[in-house]
């Protein structure tokens, strides 16, 4: 055995020693478990030992496919000294077929387990085809799988990759490598087994779309990226991180996927995120234990997300999905700080990587690919920011080469033990909601009272009250009841809840003030027993079903009392004709529309007491009104915020006929117009032609639009033989309608939320000189509908 000595690195002299040797065999062979690789005995070609202060490790074996293979240990890497010691073995046979093309033999490295504290990287001497992109893959033996590393650099001759262990097999989630304290030490010595493979890039660009299985709305997160108390700047890694974690070790195991799975009110688009505590102190707690916004982004930023390796993370991306079929980790860098979420889809046709967005779950995300760089992605660091961030920084993350699996995995025992969030380095705090009835009795375990009063306040488990606490209560189907939504008040310390006969279960939110902002704190189901002899009114049918503005119905119910009490329709209160215990007469407000929720308030001596949510419609009223209305006119303009490769425009798409002639013609629910007309708006434009058509069907009360679809075009010539044309159209579905009483309808909504309503969208903006020819052209490439200037506006008149 030849000694050398090694490389000095970072201005350290490091004196390290890698012994070469040529004998076959190996003193601690690993069983295979999988027969997905068989590989031959494995020939060992070094050992050194590296410290604290880290070293290079340099294999030297001339004549050797595997001499100059290179191991980076930055300083502060390892906590103690480690024995790395480096084997390979020639890959016999395997069962991954064409699309598995090794260029190296199975190299692996030991050097005592589990995550360094900084990224070490790998150099592998290769001989890469003519052509070809080359990717280095974790194997694990025992389940058989490949895993792809972050590339560094790649040339014909050398690889370079990142990686924080060398333990493969013990990157698992039923590992009995169990950690005790964060980050997870060394001590596993299995051994990470690596190889080289490499792939046509004409072939690679040639697949089309690839999938993964993973879905936004399925495998992702139900709640948003907003933050907790120990995570109040946004928990996107944990998010994003954990969420792959269960689609890898629970839902490809045969567990339900993980969208909704933990919650009790599945809402939707901004509604009832909340109650999903296990599943948001995971989150919050994984990105706490991995150090996202410390040690784990500073060691990110270092890889691969600046523009001039953005071809390589591309396809990086591309060739794990092809080889593996699984998502795969997206970090995202500017100037401002980071952003994570996961990459589940490509089309490699037209350069979109989708991705899942903790800011946006359940919505299906694209990053573009142009050239040999990705466009910047615009996101916000967490979904409490109103302005995106435009990241430019896109790299390829993989899976657990950077990321300490083995913390997921065991934060995931606390949560299955339901004591996620109380343990590690940053738990979340103890606090107590208190039955305010002068003996302080715990309310968040549930209550049996007489009383249809329970007020509660709220304190720190140690008693203290402050107002950096407080909560809000809603009932079983999310619907908030305190604090009351009719009052400007938001978060409250202390209110007085009015329970409802019989058993109850409230929702409980929690939440914590941290740097001056409330946060996620906690939420609980509590069970409230009342035997209050006092009864809830309720709303057992109207008379008619249906009405219009100023009609006088009848409420058909019980309990509602000797004395007047308050009737509202949703949020107005209506006036009262009469008024008994089983039956009260209101005449319909003034400014409601469509389907109406209507309750009955009464006043007792145990305060004040809703009825159940009665619904009611208001008719076909404006169905009728849109028919007789004179003229009757369609117009749609959508606002959007749109890119075309270059810039960013703003334009609005308008399918609104300027002339009185151009009467919709209606049959029925549905309608049509057709209309072309010059119009001659004077100055240096001589004349502009117009044409266009409208059509579409509304509901047959008419309080909704079904669709409606428009293309306008119009050319405008100018005096100096210039002339510009526009294109403009699309389809807007399932709005709305409302009356403002007088001579218009219209449905306006801005912002994401428009993005459900609009579809088939089209622009182009094109001139021509006074030769006729084609200036330049535009067309839309995409509309930035979380830009909240974006709207959509229908309009009838």
């Amino acid at each position: 055995m030849k000694k050398i000595t090694l490389i000095a690195i970072y201005s350290l002299l490091i004196t390290a020693l890698l012994l070469a040797c040529g004998c076959s065999g190996d003193d601690n062979p690993t069983s295979q478990s999988s027969n997905n690789i068989k590989l031959s005995s494995p020939t060992q070609i070094g050992s050194a030992s590296v410290g604290a202060s880290g070293g290079v490790l340099t294999v030297n074996l001339p004549g050797n496919d595997l001499n100059n293979t290179i191991i980076e240990v930055p300083p502060g890497a390892l906590p103690e000294s480690r024995q790395f010691d480096v084997s390979y073995s020639k890959i016999e046979t395997h069962t991954f077929g064409s699309k598995f093309n090794p260029i190296t033999p199975m190299l692996k490295i030991r050097n005592g387990g589990g995550y360094s504290e900084k990224t070490m990287n790998l150099a592998i001497p290769i001989k890469l085809p003519a052509g070809h992109f080359a990717m280095a893959f974790l194997y694990n033996e025992k389940t058989g799988k490949l895993e792809g590393m972050p590339v560094i650099a790649l040339s014909s001759t050398q690889i370079k990759v990142a990686t924080r262990h060398f333990s493969t097999s013990s990157v698992t989630a039923e590992s009995s490598f169990l950690i005790k304290n964060l980050p997870t030490p060394l001590g596993s010595d299995d051994g990470a087994n690596i190889v080289v493979c490499s792939i046509d890039s004409a072939l690679l660009n040639s697949q089309g779309v690839l999938s993964t299985g993973y879905k936004p709305g399925i495998d992702d997160w139900e709640f948003y990226n907003f933050g907790s108390y120990i995570s109040p700047g946004g928990h996107c890694a944990g998010q994003s991180i954990s969420s792959m974690w269960y689609f890898y070790e629970k839902k490809l195991k045969g567990n339900a996927a993980l969208n909704h799975r933990y919650d009790k009110v599945s809402g939707t688009d901004g509604g009832f995120w909340y109650d999903n505590p296990r599943g948001y102190k995971f989150a919050s707690s994984v990105q706490e234990a991995l150090a996202w916004d410390g040690k784990l982004f500073k060691m990110f930023e270092e890889i691969e997300t600046d523009v001039a390796r953005h071809h390589l993370s591309w396809k990086a991306f591309a060739f794990s999905m092809y080889l593996t079929g699984e998502p795969q980790f997206v970090g995202l860098t500017s100037d401002s700080g980071g952003h994570a979420i996961v990459a589940y889809k490509m089309s490699l046709g037209t350069g979109e990587l989708y991705v899942a967005d903790p800011n946006f779950p359940g919505k299906e995300r694209i990053i573009n690919y142009t050239g040999n760089h990705f466009k910047p992605y615009g996101t916000m660091q967490n979904a409490n920011e109103v302005d995106k961030t435009s990241y430019s920084g896109i790299g390829y993350y993989a899976k657990t080469s950077m990321i300490d699996w083995n913390v997921i995995g065991n934060l995931w025992k606390d949560f299955e033990n339901e004591t996620i969030g109380t343990k590690g380095n940053k738990p979340f705090p103890a606090y107590k909601i208190l039955y305010n009835d002068g003996k302080n009795t715990p309310f968040d375990k549930g209550l049996i009272t007489d009383s249809r009063k329970v007020p509660l306040k709220i304190t720190w488990a140690n008693g203290t009250n402050n107002n950096d606490l407080a909560f809000c209560i809603y009932d079983d189907s999310g619907n908030q009841l305190l604090p009351d939504t009719s009052k400007s008040y938001g978060l409250v310390i202390n209110d007085t809840l009015f329970a409802k006969e019989g058993k109850n279960t409230y929702g409980l939110l929690v939440m914590g003030k941290v740097n001056g902002k409330f946060r996620w704190l906690d939420f609980k189901w509590i069970d409230v027993t009342c035997n209050s002899t006092v009864k809830s009114p309720y709303i057992s049918s109207t008379t008619p079903q249906t009405g219009k503005t100023g009609d006088v119905i009848k409420l058909q119910g019980s309990n509602f009392g000797a004395s007047k009490g308050s009737v509202m329709f949703n949020t107005t209160e209506a006036d009262i004709v009469s008024w008994t215990d089983t039956e009260i007469q209101v005449k319909i407000p003034v400014g409601v529309a469509g389907t109406v929720s209507i309750k009955v308030v009464i006043y007792t001596k145990d305060g004040k007491l809703e009825s159940n949510a009665y619904s009611f419609t208001m008719g076909a009223t404006i169905l009728a009104k849109l028919q007789k209305m004179k003229g009757v006119n369609c117009g749609i303009i959508v606002k959007i915020i749109y890119g075309d490769g270059f810039s960013d425009y703003t334009s609005a798409l308008g399918g609104s006929p300027e002339v009185a002639t151009s009467k919709i013609t209606w049959s029925g629910s549905s309608f049509s117009l057709n209309y072309s007309y010059k119009s001659y708006p004077g100055g240096i434009v001589d004349y502009v032609d117009y044409s266009g058509n409208i059509s579409g069907s509304v509901s047959a009360d008419g309080n909704k639009l079904i669709s409606c679809t428009f293309l306008q075009e119009h050319t405008s010539y100018s005096l100096y033989k210039t002339k510009f044309y526009y294109k403009e159209g699309g389809t807007i579905s399932d709005v709305a309608l409302s009356s403002d009483g007088y001579n218009s309808i219209e449905y306006v909504l801005k912002g994401a939320q428009a993005q459900n309503h609009a579809s088939g969208l089209i622009y182009e903006y094109a001139a021509w000189d006074e030769n006729n020819k084609e200036l330049w052209r535009k067309t839309l490439k995409e509309v930035k509908w979380d830009n909240n200037e974006a709207s959509v506006n229908v309009f009838f008149w």
